[in-house]
């Protein structure tokens, strides 16, 4: 029963990350009160820090919902790795019928919107963000976007996998199987550790839990012999 509170909390928390944001399916990185930064961080005028001079970035952005909330925008990749990990785990182990209801909600409109913006996030500005990039035009297509291909590739498939599993929607399934049978996915998936930006000065950790909360989903839930020995040699390199 402890255990379970503090997983509620976390996971309230991070359900709120979409909620609160007031962007339909937009995960923001944070979110700070006004009262909090009054009282943790002396000297400094948000207003001022969001929107300095020739700043067109916008990062930070009053909430939707509530007006005392600064919601922290322009999500990456590596920000959603972590909550479609604790959707899943929470969802199978510790989530009631109506927690379950909630977080295939949430899950539904965050990978709708993903699945909507092309397979690229689209932020609360309108425009894609700097680093939420999943399309076949960014990561296999796109110079900017080459050391992303193999992680990038492996998360999209983690979180179309998640979203079929959490809501039951087959359309998912659907696009994870187009990337996969017409865009070689789980094939970038071998490219981890290979060629240039798979030298050891290139390994770091941070990239290590991002693959394997990537993993982990697709492992336990992928049935497909071929895709699992694909997944396999990918984990074992």
């Amino acid at each position: 029963p402890a255990a379970r509170e503090h997983a509620r909390g976390s996971m309230k928390a991070l359900l709120d990350l979409e909620r609160l944001s007031g962007v339909p399916g937009y995960l923001v990185r944070s979110m700070v009160t006004d009262n909090e930064i009054r009282a943790g961080v002396k000297g400094v005028n948000l207003e001022g820090l969001v929107h300095a001079p020739g700043d067109t970035s916008k990062i930070w952005f009053r909430s939707k919902v509530d007006p005392t909330l600064w919601c922290k925008g322009d999500t990456s990749s590596d920000a959603l790795v972590g909550p479609y990990f604790a959707f899943h785990l929470y969802y199978d182990l510790v989530a009631d019928e109506a927690e379950k209801k909630d977080v295939a909600d949430v899950v539904r409109r965050v990978t709708d919107r993903i699945v909507g913006g092309g397979l690229d996030l689209i932020g609360h500005t309108g425009n894609k963000t700097r680093w939420g990039i999943w399309s076949p035009e960014m990561i296999n297509h796109h110079p900017f976007s080459y050391d992303l291909r193999p992680l990038n590739s492996l998360e999209i498939l983690a979180f179309l996998k998640v979203a079929e599993h959490v809501t039951g929607d087959p359309k998912y399934a659907k696009v994870a199987g187009d990337l996969i049978e017409k865009h070689h996915y789980l094939l970038n998936g071998l490219m981890m550790r290979r060629g240039p930006t798979g030298q050891w000065p290139d390994i770091n950790h941070g990239d290590d839990e991002l693959l394997y909360m990537s993993y982990y989903p697709l492992l336990m839930m992928e049935k497909d012999p071929a895709r699992r020995r694909i997944l396999a040699q990918s984990i074992a390199r």
